[in-house]
């Protein structure tokens, strides 16, 4: 990924072009499913799974996004396989396999690590006037941007700081189990409503 001057546009269009594989394999799948060929099917949606894979860790919010979204999708489409199917124990193994190793793939803390750092790189950019809140706003700067820079990037900067409190207390909450997780993000939302 090569991020942009701001931030928040950075182009991802490789990642949407994962999903088209995915969603190819996963239509694969469904053809050979429909033809009773188990062993093929199975190897598809193990493609589209390792597609979904192929994305890693890439530390943007939508990556992890598409990631989960494509997992979800190639699990779905197995579990089509496996009700219209008999495959044999060493396809399922092979897929079981597949299946464990992704069940432990860290969305969340990869997710608020990226958030993190892209939420930082912001900052600095609007704290330097690399970047103007109009283009924030896909608007073009205009004079607005110029009377009150001043004040707006000392505002940025004076915010910077507890940003990273923030995030860090949700990369925490993150890295927990999810009944834990609910409650300590819960009591983030609540510590900043005050």
């Amino acid at each position: 990924i090569v991020y942009g001057r701001n931030p928040l546009n950075t182009n991802q269009n490789d990642e949407q072009r994962t999903r088209l594989t995915s969603r190819l394999l996963n239509l694969d799948a469904m053809a050979c499913s429909e033809t009773g060929d188990a062993h093929t099917a199975l190897s598809s949606c193990q493609a589209a799974l390792n597609a979904a894979r192929s994305l890693g860790d890439e530390p943007i919010g939508t990556s992890q996004l598409n990631r989960l979204s494509c997992a979800a999708i190639a699990c779905k489409m197995m579990e089509r396989v496996l009700a219209q199917t008999e495959p044999d124990s060493d396809d399922l193994k092979s897929l079981q396999s597949l299946l464990e190793e992704e069940d432990e793939h860290p969305y969340w803390p990869i997710t608020w690590r990226g958030e993190r750092a892209i939420g930082n790189a912001l900052h600095e950019a609007l704290e330097s006037g690399v970047i103007t809140v109009s283009e924030l706003d896909d608007r073009r700067p205009d004079w607005r941007d110029q009377a009150f820079a001043g004040g707006i990037q000392d505002k940025i900067r004076a915010g910077h700081p507890q940003y990273f409190v923030y995030m860090d207390r949700l990369q925490a909450a993150a890295e927990l189990p999810l009944a834990p997780r609910r409650l300590a993000i819960q009591k983030i939302d609540r510590d900043l409503s005050k």
